[in-house]
């Protein structure tokens, strides 16, 4: 009788604290208010805005909520909402060739990819590890110091690469996959091909590149879902299947998170962010726990590519220090994980287990956040003019530049005038080695101090996918610095008559040309070689 249940846990309190814990697993994971902050009367009337407006009809799918005159390309743009669910049936295929590729021998995949294509794949390598205990490796860059050091550490006969881009054409993946190819090929290998596969949407210039070249699949990138949303798809699981991480609990995460909830964390999170930024400008500064950080930077992406248009725009910035900050204008304060802001704002204390919910979250924070700063989020209007500038520049052959005279004079007349409301963002081409890493961690942060703002740095030309489209779209907020250098080493790239080093450069000139023709402010600075010493120098 009673007795009997008791034993078994079918007390009225185990089935209780049952159903409460089944219930909160399907919860998204809640905000928590920090240091006193609360939420004003802007925004609870933006988050009962979207409760009762946007987010059922972003759910239905309406592809006019963001405007009429965006509805046609935000209608191919939609498939996010449910790719949680359409994603499962890929699941068997993906499995396939894992498993195709680890019974040949082969322990590292090599992953090349820009934006979105390499971001969600780094958050799962850094946060879940490798259960499999196989390799990922991640190339996102044009760095020939970084190409070739991947390049002399690996064996092909136990090395797979996968080419992932929407478009087929992106230029930093096209000019890696031929390199990868000519040196595999001759390797030795047998069948070259099998070691091979491609991402992307169907009839692109790379899906008949890889079946010219027998490539060991051809996978489908979906067409209604954009790069910067694409985690939950292939683009995130098949690097998942290969590092051994549980696929089926990321996409049912997900699922529960996109699904209808009342008072979703999201909508209260879009709300505060709107109320923060001021004449559609504000900055997200994030303070991620350790393992947060590579989060941080697929965020960073997906908010800044998303909202920074039409003159407005949210800059995500993972500052190194709380020095200067406090009480900055148009700004959110957000701690990820366990970590908590400094200063009043939010913290989202979601589970590093539970990358599916983030993953989603974020997708529907950043959709919201776009339909109450008025932009569409799906689009990335500004982007093409920096390729079109670096086109133009390896066509008229790429300058061998000398070194800035005083640039550390040129820097502090430049960076004179950035006021609290304005921020500076160091653009660096230069070798992407821990040392330089660190100095320009010292360098943001040393001018942070002196600035008292937010200052940040990114290596190019991976910010042209990622906060590039806010720094030319957005408002003019910004105080850009480009920094490049002499390459200590170079490839060249078959069949291109230039070097991965001469587009590496060409894509620093291009993003110049580009900044300066949107009204940005900007300065470049061509360094000499020794790089990390010469950082140093620029520090205030």
């Amino acid at each position: 009788g009673d007795e009997l249940f008791r034993q078994f846990g079918f007390t009225p309190e185990a089935v209780t604290q049952r159903v409460l814990a089944a219930l909160a697993f399907r919860r998204p994971t809640p905000l928590a208010a920090v240091g006193g902050f609360a939420a004003d009367a802007a925004a609870e009337a933006a988050r009962e805005q979207l409760q009762r407006e946007a987010l059922p009809r972003l759910l239905a799918r309406d592809c006019r909520l963001w405007g009429e005159a965006h509805a046609a390309t935000v209608a191919q743009r939609l498939g996010w909402l449910d790719l949680p669910a359409r994603s499962r049936h890929e699941l068997p295929q993906l499995a396939g060739l894992v498993n195709r590729w680890a019974a040949g021998g082969l322990n590292t995949l090599v992953l090349l990819g820009m934006g979105g294509s390499s971001l969600a794949p780094q958050v799962l390598r850094e946060m879940g590890g490798s259960p499999s205990g196989r390799e990922l490796l991640l190339l996102d860059t044009t760095d020939p110091v970084r190409v070739n050091g991947a390049l002399e550490s690996l064996d092909p006969a136990k090395t797979a690469v996968l080419s992932v881009s929407k478009s087929g054409t992106t230029v930093e993946t096209a000019s890696l996959l031929e390199i990868f190819w000519d040196r595999w090929t001759k390797s030795g290998l047998p069948q070259p091909g099998a070691h091979f596969a491609a991402l992307t949407e169907p009839q692109t210039p790379l899906a008949q590149l890889a079946r010219e070249r027998q490539f060991a699949a051809v996978l489908p990138h979906p067409v209604d879902v954009g790069g910067r949303f694409s985690a939950l798809s292939a683009v995130g699981l098949l690097p998942a299947l290969w590092l051994g991480l549980p696929t089926e609990e990321l996409l049912q995460q997900a699922a529960n998170t996109l699904a209808p909830h009342t008072h979703h964390p999201a909508l209260e999170l879009a709300a505060a962010l709107a109320a923060a930024s001021r004449d559609g400008w504000g900055r997200l500064v994030l303070w991620p726990e350790a393992r947060f950080r590579p989060f941080a930077l697929w965020l960073e992406q997906l908010v800044a590519e998303s909202t920074g248009k039409d003159g407005k725009g949210l800059l995500p910035v993972a500052p190194p220090s709380p020095v200067g900050l406090d009480q900055l204008p148009a700004t959110l304060h957000l701690g990820l994980g366990t970590a908590q802001p400094p200063f009043p704002g939010l913290a989202w204390p979601v589970d590093a287990h539970r990358l599916g919910e983030a993953f989603a979250f974020w997708e529907l924070t950043t959709a919201l956040s776009g339909y109450l700063l008025g932009v569409n989020p799906f689009d990335e209007p500004n982007v093409g003019e920096a390729k079109r500038q670096a086109r133009a520049a390896l066509s008229q052959g790429v300058p061998e530049l000398s070194p800035t005279p005083q640039a550390e004079q040129r820097l502090a007349g430049f960076l004179e005038a950035c006021s609290r409301e304005e921020a500076v963002v160091f653009c660096a081409y230069l070798p992407e080695t821990p040392e330089v890493a660190r100095a320009l961690d010292e360098l943001t942060a040393s001018w942070q101090e002196k600035l008292q703002t937010t200052v940040s740095w990114t290596f190019g030309p991976r910010y042209l996918h990622s906060t590039g489209q806010l720094h030319k779209g957005g408002p003019k907020k910004l105080f850009c610095v480009v920094l490049t250098a002499p390459n200590p080493s170079d490839l060249p790239i078959p069949g291109q008559p230039h070097s991965l080093g001469q587009l590496r450069l060409a894509q620093a000139l291009g993003d110049v040309a580009a900044l300066s023709a949107c009204g940005q402010r900007v300065l470049h600075l061509h360094l000499p070689e020794g790089s990390r010493e010469l950082v140093f120098q620029l520090k205030p």
